[in-house]
């Protein structure tokens, strides 16, 4: 398939590889080594932003969420209608 910017490769379909039960059960319990990036990337995300994630939301927002969800609760004559015609 070409496209404007190139040649498109698409992945066979098939079914997966096949993995031998003891390998796959060894990978599946084995602790997982982070990667020096991955460890010093998740390092200054959270010296970032942890303090923003604690910080309380502000009265509108949580006000907006109640909204919300009082208005889901309550169910209106078209929501009726249209769980009855599924």
């Amino acid at each position: 398939m070409q496209s404007v910017l190139g040649t498109l490769i698409v992945a066979k379909e098939g079914p997966p590889p096949v993995v031998n039960k003891d390998e796959a059960a060894t990978r599946k319990h084995a602790p997982q080594v982070a990667q020096p990036f991955d460890h010093w990337l998740h390092k200054q995300l959270h010296e970032m932003y942890d303090a923003v994630a604690k910080e309380p939301l502000p009265d509108d927002i949580l006000r907006l969420i109640d909204d919300d969800a009082a208005t889901d609760r309550k169910p209106t004559s078209g929501d009726d209608k249209a769980r009855e015609e599924k």
